[in-house]
């Protein structure tokens, strides 16, 4: 099962989703130990995720933690199912959202803050709770939450310019201030540029609002 999940893995990492979500499908049909079973699911549940199917993944998820109990409490898992809620509420029709899933999402990241205060990807974590901030128009919240995702790990090579295009996105819908939001936004493409090069931590004079 090892070379399976491998195989999946590097699949995953190329982003062949098609590849991956029938080579797991194959995989089950066996009769598999609830450990394997479910390290399949976790990984099917990213891909049903990463082809907009949160509902999809919702359901593998439920499935993963009636098969691990409370070997499910990881923060990488519930940082899973936080991106399954919070995507399930983004991609509802027009006029059909439903703010539980923005809630249940806010609640799942609240808890891996406070549970898990150095997991390695809480940068994430924080950028995420700031989109859900500004989808519930509480802008300062979102903007002390990309300040914080701009100071915390992150296994997301691209948060910093994430951050960095939402912040200028609130400097000029909700400030009206285009020299910061120009600001902001040319930090963005200057990372994504040069994600090596070093960047300006919020609290330089032109983040004043910060």
């Amino acid at each position: 099962m090892h070379e399976k999940l491998n195989q999946v893995d590097a699949l995953l990492a190329r982003g062949d989703l098609k590849k991956v979500e029938v080579l797991i499908a194959r995989a089950l049909r066996a009769r598999l130990p609830a450990d394997d079973q479910a390290a399949l699911l976790l990984r099917r549940a990213r891909v049903r995720l990463l082809s907009a199917r949160p509902e999809d993944a919702l359901e593998d998820l439920t499935a993963v933690h009636a098969l691990l109990g409370e070997a499910f409490e990881t923060p990488q898992n519930h940082e899973l199912l936080a991106d399954c809620f919070f995507a399930r509420f983004e991609l509802a029709s027009v006029g059909f959202a439903d703010r539980s899933f923005l809630l249940q999402a806010q609640q799942t990241y609240e808890q891996i803050v406070q549970r898990f205060p150095r997991y390695g990807n809480l940068g994430w974590v924080y950028y995420q709770l700031g989109r859900i901030a500004m989808a519930s128009r509480q802008i300062d919240q979102a903007v002390n939450h990309f300040q914080q995702a701009l100071l915390s790990p992150s296994h997301v090579n691209v948060l910093t310019a994430y951050c960095y295009e939402r912040l200028g996105f609130i400097a000029f819908y909700e400030w009206r201030d285009l020299d910061q939001a120009l600001g902001f936004l040319n930090r963005a493409v200057a990372y994504l540029a040069n994600p090596n090069a070093p960047t300006p931590q919020p609290g330089a004079a032109a983040d004043a609002r910060l």
